[in-house]
């Protein structure tokens, strides 16, 4: 069983702690996106990926996966994964596949994929503009291991609710920045926007699936679970 996880569980730079913190050293959204998860996994693990971040930047890289595929996409790599592992596979060989999934799960959630009527490609690049611009100014909190995943293992009704709740949040960067069709440009909002506001709470969530979906794969493949913040490593897969 999990322990119990009451409300939000923040992070601080140190690794985890009570307060939300800044990610400020990785230069690009993605990276810092993973880096966010690597502060979430099991000691030994973590140390793993903290060695092998050339491969996982590799796979950060845009993905060619059709926007209706992304969930399949996500749930076949899952699998693949867990395949090699059980096949005690060298880490080296698979590092880069966690970079892909981070990437895949980070566009299922992207607000802006969704994002319905004419402005829409205006409306991706004038987000990820501000992602890019504003990702070391992001608070970062982490929403705890779901679940879904950790007791009832159902990997795709939680890729199904990031998916959810990405159209939900689309559907609100769009009637505010494009209410009729123009859009209003939002790349330089500041902290008072809501703009900003969706993209903190799209980075947080994103930091969160990432880590969830990390140490599922992990946790699935009886991979060492010692030294995981705010997981019970007395759960069994």
């Amino acid at each position: 069983m999990l322990k119990p996880l009451t409300g939000i569980i923040a992070l601080w730079v140190a690794g985890v702690g009570g307060v939300a913190y800044l990610l400020g050293a990785p230069d690009t959204f993605y990276a810092a996106v993973a880096h966010g998860a690597r502060q979430l996994m099991p000691a030994h693990f973590k140390k793993m990926l903290e060695h092998r971040r050339g491969p996982m930047a590799a796979g950060l890289q845009p993905s060619p996966v059709a926007d209706d595929r992304l969930i399949e996409q996500i749930e076949a790599r899952a699998q693949n994964l867990k395949a090699r592992l059980a096949e005690n596979v060298p880490f080296s060989a698979v590092a880069a596949e966690y970079g892909v999934l981070a990437r895949l799960i980070a566009e299922l959630g992207d607000p802006s994929r969704p994002a319905a009527g004419p402005p829409h490609e205006a409306l991706r690049r004038e987000w990820h503009a501000l992602l890019e611009k504003r990702h070391g100014k992001l608070p970062v909190v982490f929403y705890g291991y779901e679940a879904t995943l950790f007791q009832e293992r159902r990997l795709r009704a939680y890729l199904e609710s990031v998916d959810q709740r990405a159209r939900s949040a689309g559907e609100q960067l769009a009637r505010t920045y494009a209410p009729d069709g123009r859009l209003r440009p939002f790349a330089d909002a500041d902290e008072r926007s809501p703009a900003f506001g969706i993209a903190a709470l799209y980075y947080s969530h994103t930091i969160s699936d990432v880590a969830n979906v990390w140490l599922y794969i992990w946790w699935e493949s009886y991979g060492d679970v010692r030294g995981t913040p705010f997981f019970d490593v007395t759960a069994r897969p």
